[in-house]
């Protein structure tokens, strides 16, 4: 009867010290799983992130909060705190435009990126949407960036001309407008006329195009004292960005 208490009481011990044993060993699978799940964002914490990969990360936070968190609107059975990314342009957006000037695309001095309610009313929505809707528009991103890139010579050189020369100088550059584009229906005919027409409803469409290039080329620092992480699952929940310059 003694010897049975003892083999039961043994047998109870070496369960509790295997359930210990496993729990431990799981929260240390938890652990190893929440600094894998960070690293994926954390790599973006230094201070010369380019504005293309903010774009990617913005992209990555929107998928996430859609997919993983308890954001109103998200699809999915688990329920982690969304991610919020703010970038800071400090009033320097200004430095994104052709003239330093009023800016068409990048109209404000902090976006921010969260749920996907917000999502719907953030002007990030509409900065995406443009790229998507003006490359397709343009045959994609490479003519759209060699077309902003020539704001220059096509619109604003183009204003200045006078006399004999102006027509001339229109068509050219219908011309150079018109060999950025691939989609027909976007060119335009090879008459002053052509240019009046694509300098009204051309114009503001190259300068938005033109701001989002410089974005994508601008460098920010990430405020790491700014990082936050929730505090039951461990995982990122908040990253900030500050503007420096354009590269």
């Amino acid at each position: 009867m003694l010897l049975a208490i003892l083999l039961i009481s043994l047998l109870i011990y070496a369960w509790s010290m295997f359930s210990k044993y496993q729990s431990s060993q799981d929260e240390l699978a938890n652990i190893e799983d929440t600094a894998k799940f960070n690293e994926q964002f954390t790599n973006y914490d230094r201070d010369n992130v380019q504005g293309y990969e903010l774009l990617s990360l913005v992209n990555k936070i929107i998928d996430y909060n859609k997919r993983k968190s308890n954001a109103e609107g998200a699809t999915n059975d688990e329920k982690y705190t969304p991610i919020t990314i703010r970038i800071n342009f400090n009033g320097k957006n200004t430095d994104l435009t052709q003239d330093g000037n009023g800016n068409k695309l990048f109209t404000r001095d902090i976006y921010r990126q969260s749920s996907e309610e917000s999502y719907i009313n953030n002007s990030f929505k509409d900065i995406l949407e443009f790229k998507d809707e003006t490359e397709k528009r343009y045959g994609g991103s490479d003519s759209a960036t060699k077309l902003a890139k020539s704001i220059g010579s096509i619109f604003l050189s183009i204003d200045k001309t006078t006399g004999t020369d102006a027509d001339k100088n229109k068509i050219e550059a219908v011309k150079k407008y018109n060999s950025y584009v691939t989609n027909n229906s976007s060119k335009y005919d090879l008459s002053p006329n052509g240019y009046d027409k694509m300098n009204n409803n051309e114009k503001e469409i190259v300068y938005k195009y033109y701001e989002y290039v410089q974005f994508k080329r601008s460098i920010f620092e990430s405020s790491s004292n700014e990082l936050k992480y929730d505090n039951t699952s461990g995982r990122i929940t908040q990253m900030v960005f500050n503007y420096k310059q354009i590269r």
